[in-house]
């Protein structure tokens, strides 16, 4: 009689160490492959660039130089690459910003649609940055632009 209880107790252990496993398993195959971390990452370089000074003049703490983001898209089976710079990170009572450096050959209208277009990218690939500081070395400025939440809109723009 006692040989029929430890049957039972192994069967029961097995079965919950199968269901154990297979639990795991469904988990990592359901977790998505590619995830962002919450904040960019830190290249500990960086440059010297009058944007620099800028950014510590207005009391900003450049802590990171150029960050390369890669970028994958499949297109109609066709495996398609591209990427996104940021130039500088920077922090400012304990919140982070990404910055990008105005160009001269591609400057910025600040209309919402352009933002929406050049900028948007940066701030949903990490939204618990505090936001991006776009800076024009030639005027001498500083943007600070965030994505508003629908809360802050003073017009029903739906």
């Amino acid at each position: 009689m006692e040989a029929h209880y430890d049957r039972i107790l192994m069967f029961v252990i097995v079965l919950l160490l199968i269901v154990w496993i297979l639990n795991g398993l469904r988990k990592w195959l359901m977790t998505d492959p590619v995830t962002l971390p919450d904040f960019p990452l830190i290249n500990e370089e960086i440059e010297d660039h009058p944007a620099v000074q800028l950014l510590e003049e207005e009391g900003y703490e450049v802590v990171g130089g150029k960050v390369r983001i890669p970028l994958a898209f499949i297109s109609n089976q066709d495996m398609v690459y591209s990427r996104l710079y940021i130039d500088f990170v920077a922090m400012s009572e304990d919140e982070t910003y990404l910055v990008k450096v105005a160009k001269r050959r591609a400057s910025l209208t600040f209309t919402g649609p352009e933002i929406r277009d050049k900028l948007l990218p940066y701030l949903l690939m990490y939204p618990a940055c505090a936001g991006l500081l776009y800076v024009d070395c030639e005027q001498g400025n500083i943007r600070r632009i965030v994505l508003a939440d629908h809360e802050d809109y003073t017009e029903d723009v739906f």
